[in-house]
């Protein structure tokens, strides 16, 4: 959106995201211990839709997005399809059940934090940036804690939401904006820090002032 803007392609931009139907991947009927350990994390998912709408700005544009990933690690959470299997024998685990959500969440956690938080400090034109508002994705109460702090952030800057609409998944950014903004959190001129780590695994930092 960003590029289509700068290049005069497009003058403003809608992007559209749905995160619905959580029954139709998660199961909730647990067979075992096993079960537990690599479904729990369906039980924390929320659902949402979101529409934001970009525009051009007569003021200087200081954003900046960075976007890194590590597909060696796809394995550690996934919704396979029926014929997966036959691109990826090798996907660190049992044989999936087809279109049913499957993680790791222990090691996916882990190993997505600290190469968040990697990848925050070693992109310094954000690292050395003052935010107003921190928003993360919101996989997890602790996961947010944790990150706040390594990483030295005021909590009171950072704006959580697993806590009401649990792990809302690539929907949690613009939901969070939204009712940031709703509550009177997010304001004009505010200088905004976006946090990213989700399965892939992928990662992304950003920041723009509102």
């Amino acid at each position: 959106a960003k590029t289509f803007i700068a290049q005069k392609i497009y003058k403003l931009v809608m992007v559209l995201n749905c995160e619905c139907n959580f029954r139709e991947y998660v199961h909730l009927e647990l067979e075992s211990m096993k079960d537990l350990e690599t479904s729990f994390s369906g039980f924390t998912i929320g659902e949402a839709a979101t529409a934001t709408l970009i525009a051009a700005d007569d003021g200087d544009d200081d954003s900046h997005f960075s976007f890194r990933t590590w597909g060696e690690k796809h394995g550690l959470c996934k919704i396979p399809l029926p014929n997966a299997d036959d691109f990826s024998p090798s996907n660190g685990a049992d044989r999936l059940r087809p279109m049913s959500f499957f993680t790791m969440p222990a090691e996916l956690l882990s190993f997505t934090c600290k190469n968040l938080v990697e990848h925050f400090r070693e992109t310094q034109v954000l690292a050395n940036r003052t935010h107003d508002l921190i928003v993360g994705h919101a996989v997890s109460n602790s996961s947010t804690a944790k990150i706040a702090r390594l990483l030295n952030f005021d909590r009171s800057q950072v704006f959580e939401t697993h806590s009401r609409f649990g792990n809302t998944v690539s929907a949690s950014l613009p939901l969070a904006l939204a009712v940031a903004e709703r509550e009177g959190r997010l304001k004009r001129g505010m200088r905004v820090l976006l946090l990213m780590g989700s399965a892939g695994v992928s990662t992304a930092v950003g920041s723009f002032t509102y």
